[in-house]
């Protein structure tokens, strides 16, 4: 397939294509609505559509659901997955009810979607975190200190429904531009886009949003307010975690891409395919251009 292939004049064909090439490689076929939110409304959901039906020789459309040609098997994956994301729901807010008690947990959201209820039977279950500045070892503590009481943290044999807390922010790093493999990172694109928002104080999430996909200024400004004995707290939950820390997170301190451990983000993402994903992505994306 080649660009000129494409109906439509502009830009947007093409950013039309990446979309569903990107969520193609997760078998996940998208309606309308959801391709036009993955491209930041720059267009409207009218252009969206009208450019979606002018290049029927590329993308396919079926009971509303938008995929590449001869893709039509991933509307039955769809579907099925459908049903294992409100069971994993069901359980991710029970979860949230316990995490928010936490004073300095400010927003929950399920991560690692790519797609509106896109979950596998047998996968664990991704929050994404953001703590109050200078509250992160005591939050992670908290949380996670919970689920290995609770016995529902994952293990090399049982992942399934388990919760998996591998990614905090504090709010006073909101912007995860460092976070990216690359200048370009489609995965980081869709990453951000594909959060499903559990819990929110003070518009934490909106100011996160505005941070990484408008790069505008926050609505307001984190403000840290020392106190002296929660400092203190803090301080001995961070090395009291790092002493603990299971030896293959610490291996993995080497490689940045996998594992980030400081004061304003953890992530423990030990088996970091992104790499992989923007590979399969380039390959498939040159097949049109």
């Amino acid at each position: 397939m080649m660009a000129d292939s494409l109906k439509f004049e502009g830009e947007l064909p093409e950013l039309l294509i990446k979309v569903l090439v990107f969520f193609d490689l997760f078998d996940y076929p998208l309606t309308a609505y959801e391709i036009w939110q993955n491209i930041d409304k720059k267009y409207s959901l009218l252009e969206v559509i009208f450019s979606l039906s002018k290049n029927k020789n590329i993308i396919d459309e079926e009971d509303g659901l938008y995929f590449l040609k001869d893709r039509a098997s991933n509307i039955n994956i769809r579907q099925r997955r459908f049903n294992y994301f409100y069971r994993k729901l069901k359980i991710a807010r029970k979860f949230t009810a316990l995490f928010k008690i936490c004073p300095f947990i400010k927003t929950i959201a399920l991560a690692n979607l790519f797609g509106s209820y896109n979950l596998r039977d047998k996968s664990d279950i991704d929050f994404f975190v953001i703590a109050t500045s200078g509250r992160i070892w005591l939050t992670r503590l908290y949380c996670a200190g919970l689920t290995k009481l609770l016995n529902k943290r994952p293990t090399d044999k049982i992942k399934q429904d388990r919760i998996c807390l591998s990614f905090y922010i504090s709010e006073d790093h909101l912007n995860l531009n460092d976070v990216k493999i690359d200048e370009f990172d489609p995965h980081f694109h869709f990453w951000i886009r594909n959060f499903f928002l559990l819990y929110n104080q003070d518009k934490t999430y909106q100011n996160f949003l505005k941070a990484n996909i408008h790069s505008s200024l926050l609505d307001s400004a984190a403000i840290y307010k020392k106190k002296i004995f929660l400092d203190f707290l803090e301080k001995m939950a961070k090395a009291w975690q790092l002493m603990i820390m299971p030896p293959e997170i610490t291996k993995a301190l080497k490689n940045p891409e996998c594992v980030i451990v400081n004061d304003q983000i953890l992530k423990f993402h030990v088996h970091d395919n992104r790499r992989e994903i923007l590979k399969k992505y380039e390959v498939k994306i040159n097949q049109f251009f």
